[in-house]
């Protein structure tokens, strides 16, 4: 229950964050070019520590899962995005390969509401929790364009990793963040 109530917290933020900037006048939405397009790059932790259950008797994974749909859910049409995991392939002992572990699952594009919700829902909690790594490829996967871009990250906030580089980007925005490290939160970093 608790978990479910942060949940929701986090996700009125990121549903906030992700329609920020995104309005356009009635009508100039056909006449957006792609590069226009605002882009959103949502990175999934997968890492072992979402296998923890909570008080509510659900997965961290599974409130994860919960976000990521209604994140999608809502959504603008004209919002291209993607999809990073982390944490997601490499079940090892090695920190030095796990903490390498980030991949693009769905890149930044049309959204396909169908094929994205089945590429998360075959994921399972695996491995270490590389927030900094992942947080800088997603910036990279969002390079090009015009319009706005963020990057979201749904994850408990336990960096395996660290140092994390969140507060060490140079020329780009401070993160903001909402949630706990008990509860699945949501990252939020804007750029222009």
């Amino acid at each position: 229950m608790i978990t479910r109530q942060r949940l929701a917290v986090g996700l009125c933020a990121l549903l906030a964050a992700l329609t920020a900037g995104f309005a356009f006048p009635a009508g100039a939405v056909a006449d957006e070019t792609t590069a226009d397009a605002p882009k959103v790059d949502l990175v999934l932790d997968v890492s072992g520590s979402m296998r923890a259950r909570d008080i509510d008797g659900g997965s961290r994974m599974a409130a994860a899962k919960q976000a990521f749909n209604e994140v999608l859910d809502a959504t603008p049409e004209e919002v291209r995005l993607g999809i990073r995991t982390l944490g997601a392939n490499y079940p090892g002992d090695d920190r030095k390969t796990g903490c390498k572990d980030t991949a693009q699952l769905y890149p930044v594009s049309t959204l396909d509401r169908t094929e994205a919700k089945t590429a998360v829902a075959t994921l399972s909690p695996t491995g270490w929790t590389p927030i900094g790594p992942a947080l800088l490829k997603a910036a990279d996967d969002l390079d090009g364009g015009t319009g706005s871009h963020r990057i979201v990250l749904i994850t408990d906030g336990e960096d395996t990793c660290a140092p994390s580089t969140r507060a060490r980007w140079p020329g780009r925005s401070r993160p903001r963040a909402s949630g706990s490290p008990s509860t699945p939160s949501v990252w939020c970093r804007t750029a222009s």
